[in-house]
């Protein structure tokens, strides 16, 4: 027996809201899982008609979603053969990781008989990223605040989008590891910063309950992570700096630690993005392409 689970794409953060927020994308990767009995975790990765297979060990993601859930069930893990068609870029800030691990995990529980709860699930798939901005919107779709809880237990609500909100994601040709993006942010924090992260991310979902663009326009600032950041992703700086001047555009924040940029707009208007965008990158000789979406409201689920 098969299992082929459909999982979106995430963007975390949406500026203020670090580690705290994210929103699902229509853009999936499909992951396959069946049985295996020698107990290995056996991972085919085709990304783009690139094929790789390799066995993985608890390094992995893939091999702590399986390890975890039989922790979890109390049973024995007698090995997976997993193959994960990728069609959200890696790497890019847009939760290519927790889309995999949202659907190794949704595809153990079936294969198991599904002894788990959706909440079980994603507090185990939480655990494994060590935080649920990611994960939980990749199970439950929307946009979604959420928090770990001292005992593990994610605590999320799902707010809905303004309908007329598209968010255009634009995807440079280059990788930014998470490891990187977080070894530049610091240890301690300024008073002000912190105080200044909390009015905008209460503005943040202000604006989101009340569909209130001028609000939303003032949330979507931060100075808590995108400013170090920044000189990690070439033109970053200047594209927020132009896009500001563009009556459309409600914001442009880093999508998750980046280097992807996600520009939120009101309407359909989004031909003066993309000329600023390929204006700065073009000089900067990075090659890139834009998407548009509006947000998948279903999380990852069994086709």
């Amino acid at each position: 027996m098969e299992v082929t689970v459909k999982a979106p794409a995430s963007s975390a953060n949406l500026g203020p809201c670090f580690d705290c927020a994210g929103i699902a994308f229509p853009l999936y990767n499909f992951v396959k899982v069946k049985k295996a009995a020698d107990g290995d975790v056996k991972v085919i990765i085709d990304e783009k008609n690139d094929v790789r297979t390799f066995v993985v060990d608890e390094k992995n993601i893939i091999f702590q979603a399986f390890k975890r859930f039989h922790e979890k069930t109390k049973t024995e893990n007698t090995g997976y053969e997993v193959r994960v068609e990728t069609h959200i870029p890696i790497a890019r800030g847009l939760g290519s990781s927790a889309s995999v691990i949202s659907g190794a995990l949704i595809a153990a529980n079936e294969l198991n008989g599904n002894p788990l709860s959706k909440q079980d699930l994603i507090d185990i798939a939480a655990s494994i990223e060590g935080h649920p901005d990611n994960t939980t919107p990749a199970f439950t779709g929307g946009f979604v605040v959420a928090s770990i809880e001292d005992d593990g237990h994610v605590l999320y609500e799902k707010i809905d989008w303004c309908k007329d909100w598209k968010i255009s994601v634009c995807i440079p040709d280059y990788k930014l590891l998470t490891e990187l993006a977080r070894s530049v942010l610091p240890e301690k924090v300024a008073f002000k910063d912190a105080v200044y992260n909390i009015q905008k991310s209460a503005q943040l979902i202000t604006a989101i309950t009340n569909h209130n663009a001028d609000i939303m326009r003032s949330a979507l600032n931060d100075k808590i992570h995108q400013p170090y950041r920044e000189k990690l992703v070439p033109g970053m700086s200047e594209i927020i700096s132009e896009l500001k001047k563009e009556n459309n555009v409600l914001g442009c924040v880093l999508s998750g630690a980046g280097p992807t940029l996600a520009v939120i707009t009101e309407g359909d208007n989004i031909d003066n993005v993309k000329t600023i965008v390929e204006k700065i990158w073009h000089d900067l000789d990075i090659k890139y392409e834009i998407m548009t979406f509006v947000p998948e409201e279903n999380g990852a689920a069994i086709v």
